[in-house]
Parts: structure tokens; C-alpha cells; sequence
């Protein structure tokens, strides 16, 4: 089954079970919808304002009502702490909210508001992986509006097979979804760090937001929960992982893309291309730390990696759980062969 059924399932899934933000409304994959601006179907915007996305309740004493998404905007009204009011839409950090007989803006960062960014209509957020035409329909026999590129950040409204409905210049678009990755949480409203910085090469302050941000990712995905396997293709779904698996989705979140490579594989890649540290000393948040646990005929020995936060502490992506663990501590000191630094790569 392709990924993209299996993300439909689970909608569908959440969808019946009632946990799900779409539970007060029809399901997407049942009616159509349309982009802004697109020529079809022009009755029906993709963003239903009918349906709540949400709720939330009002954090502070006293919380003004506002008649558009902004401070400039006229007060019209005002909320107590405790009250708990429906969400129908966000846009940047306001809310959009039931008041009285119509509608009303607030600031989101004074509510405990935890649903989802992503326009109401939206299923997820994907990153592309690889060049992909976008197309006017489900299909390559579709014509071709344009393309995606790799590091590009869309938002999905409709999953058919394989492919995924997205809104392109304003218009309705089509991509195959395997050249895409799900934002992990993104189909729930949790929202993980931004995307990575861009080309790295030798510039120091590059190289170092690359490393932060897969830092960021890492600690982002210890938060999950997710399971660690043996299974060689489990550990590249959304919910499960090794050592290998983790460090290469950080870095492929960062904008260095490792493919689907072991850890002594990966701390090859760095090696050739000079992409090293030599001491840990000298370690910056991103950089991949290579152990030899075991005796082995692999590169260097090598049989794990995790990610550096600093001399101290690193992001072990171990069998028991993703945790912060000292790389000196008593199991990892004096097995550390190799440190690499992708950002050197990028």
C-alpha cells in the first residue's frame, strides 16, 4: 500500500474514531473543494469559514475582540479568563472565533489554542524530496502548470492513489506524492521546527544554522514517541526508527539528504568529503557523532550515531527510546571513532 493510502486510512480512521480536528465536518476525500482563484467550481472555496478548527480558552484577565487579524483593527467586544470559544480559522498569530451572532479576531498567544496552522481544508504539510511536476488533475496524462523542487513546503487538501491536490499560483494542482515526506505531526496541528537554512558549503554561519535546526529536529522528534525497530523498511516510516533512520530525516529536514544510509555509510560520506571534527571538544549542535558498540566489519567499526547538542549532551536515538544522554558517560566513552558535520556538505 503507498504511503499517501496509508495517510488517507488514517484520516479516515481519526475521522470515525472522533479525535480528529475534521470530526465537525465532511470528509474532505467525500466533496470538492476549490483553490482561491481557481476557475472551477468557483462556489466553494477551499477554506470552509463555516467549520470550526478548534477551541481554545482565554489564557489571560482580559482578552480584547478585534474585528479583523490585527491590533489596528476596531475592539469590538472582550473575553475573561476561563472563557472557551470555538476557532474557525488562524492566520499568522490570531485566531478567528465565534462572537455573539458572527465573528471575532484574537491574539492566539493569549488562549491555550493547540489545534492546527495549516488552512482549514488542509489534510497535512509535505517536503518535497525531488523535482515533481505539478499537474491539473490526478494523473500524467494531465498537463503540467509547473514544478516543485526539492526543500519546497506544500500543503495537501486531497489524497487520490498516489497523488496529492495542493494549491499552486492560485491554482488547483496535482503532484505525485513519493517525491514528498509528510511533515511528522503536521496532520494533527503539532508543528515541527522551520525548514532548513539553504546551501551551507563553507560558510560558517550557514553551516551552523544547519546543524541547529537538525539539532532542533531531533529534539522535536524525541517528543513523539515514536518506536525503534530492527525491521530494514519499518524504520523509515513515520512511528518508528533506528539510529541511522533518525540522524538521516534530521538531516534531510536540515537540507543535507544522506538517502537511506546506514550510520557507518553515513560517517563515510563525511569522511570524503573532509565534512569532519576532530575533537568532541569542538562539537556544535547537528554534528554526528559515529560509536563502534561492537565488533564489526563495517567502516571504521561503526554501529551507531546520534546527534550532537554540545560536548555534554547528544540526541541517542537508542533501542530503548530517543533520549539526551552524555556521550561520555560509562556505555559510549572511548567508543567514540568519528564526528561528522553535514552542514560542510550542503
Amino acid at each position: 500500500m503507498s504511503y499517501a493510502s496509508q495517510i488517507a486510512r488514517r484520516i479516515a480512521s481519526l475521522q470515525k474514531k472522533g479525535s480528529s480536528p475534521f470530526e465537525r465536518r465532511k470528509s474532505p476525500f467525500d466533496r470538492k473543494r476549490t483553490m482561491p482563484g481557481s476557475n472551477t467550481d468557483a462556489s466553494e472555496n477551499i477554506a470552509r469559514q463555516d467549520d470550526p478548527i478548534g477551541s481554545c480558552k482565554v489564557t489571560c484577565s482580559a482578552l480584547n475582540v478585534r474585528s479583523g487579524a490585527g491590533s489596528g483593527y476596531p475592539r469590538i467586544g472582550g473575553l475573561t479568563n476561563g472563557k472557551s470559544v470555538q476557532v474557525y480559522a488562524v492566520e499568522g498569530d490570531w485566531l478567528k472565533i465565534k462572537y455573539g451572532t458572527g465573528f471575532g479576531w484574537v491574539a492566539k498567544k493569549y488562549t491555550d489554542f493547540k489545534g492546527s496552522s495549516l488552512p482549514a481544508g488542509a489534510l497535512f504539510e509535505v517536503i518535497v524530496t525531488g523535482s515533481v511536476k505539478v499537474r491539473t488533475g490526478p494523473g500524467k496524462d494531465n498537463n503540467s502548470i509547473g514544478t516543485l523542487h526539492k526543500g519546497d513546503r506544500v500543503v495537501v487538501y486531497e489524497v487520490q492513489g498516489d497523488w496529492y491536490r495542493i494549491e499552486y499560483n492560485g491554482q488547483v494542482g496535482w503532484f505525485h506524492g513519493s517525491y514528498s515526506e509528510v511533515v511528522p505531526g503536521s496532520e494533527t496541528g503539532e508543528q515541527p521546527p522551520g525548514p532548513g537554512p539553504g546551501p551551507g558549503g563553507n560558510d560558517d554561519d550557514k553551516v551552523a544554522a544547519a546543524g541547529k535546526d537538525a539539532e532542533a529536529y531531533a529534539r522535536y522528534l524525541m517528543g513523539l514517541g515514536w518506536k525503534y525497530t530492527y525491521n530494514s523498511e519499518e524504520r523509515w516510516k513515520d512511528g518508528y526508527y533506528d539510529c541511522s533512520s533518525f540522524c538521516c530525516r534530521c538531516w534531510a529536514h536540515a537540507g543535507y539528504d544522506f538517502g537511506h544510509s546506514a550510520s557507518y555509510s553515513m560517517a563515510k560520506k563525511c569522511d570524503e568529503a573532509s565534512a569532519t571534527v576532530a575533537s568532541l571538544n569542538d562539537v556544535i549542535p547537528g554534528d554526528l557523532l559515529f560509536f563502534s558498540l561492537s565488533s564489526n566489519s563495517h567502516y571504521k567499526g561503526i554501529s551507531h550515531v546520534a546527534i550532537a547538542s554540545n560536548s555534554k549532551e547528544m540526541v541517542d536515538p537508542g533501542t530503548k527510546s530517543i533520549a539526551i544522554v552524555d556521550p561520555k558517560s560509562s556505555y559510549y566513552d572511548g567508543k567514540l571513532v568519528s564526528i561528522g558535520r553535514p552542514g560542510k556538505m550542503m
